[in-house]
């Protein structure tokens, strides 16, 4: 394995901790809730078990929840998340094989990595939003509120992404 459990841990924490006393604290003109938390999701590579992967989005999920006011829908989301991840992945990498694969700009190329954290924020953001608010009544800020969330999670993800992941040495 390339990443350790230690490795797996320590960002567990840190976008945990960063989501959880930070951007949970911040709500956008009411529309914009950032959901960096994601990033874990993605950020687990391919040498992990399915299982493994679905338990670790279970448990970001259920952190979160435990520090908001929608007990379950976190849960629910990122389990999801975790669990279809290996299929939207294949959809926009042709180095799904690889086992140390990494999603990440640096892998993927700006293009592929965009159109995989785009996918994953936007189904994670409507279902969670379609569960937190769902009412026909309201469906023109439902949509807004999905959108500018995930507007909002995406680009904190491709900053993430630039500041923390290593670049490609190019020789």
């Amino acid at each position: 394995m390339s990443r350790t459990i230690f490795t797996t841990i320590l960002e567990f924490i840190l976008i945990a901790l960063v989501q959880i006393l930070l951007l949970n604290n911040i709500q956008l003109f009411g529309y914009m809730e950032p959901m960096l938390y994601i990033w874990f999701i993605i950020l687990l590579p391919n040498n992990f078990p399915k299982w493994l992967v679905m338990i670790l989005g279970f448990l970001m999920g259920f952190t979160m929840d435990m520090f908001s006011e929608q007990l379950g829908f976190h849960t629910a989301t990122a389990t999801f998340i975790a669990t279809i991840k290996p299929m939207l992945l294949s959809w926009f990498t042709n180095h799904f094989d690889n086992d140390t694969f990494v999603p990440s700009t640096r892998e993927m190329g700006f293009a592929n990595f965009l159109g995989f954290v785009s996918t994953i924020v936007l189904l994670h953001t409507t279902i969670f939003i379609c569960i937190d608010t769902f009412s026909f009544s309201e469906i023109l800020q439902m949509l807004l509120r999905i959108l500018m969330s995930s507007l909002v999670s995406i680009l904190l993800i491709l900053i993430s992404d630039a500041l923390f992941m290593k670049s490609k040495n190019i020789n």
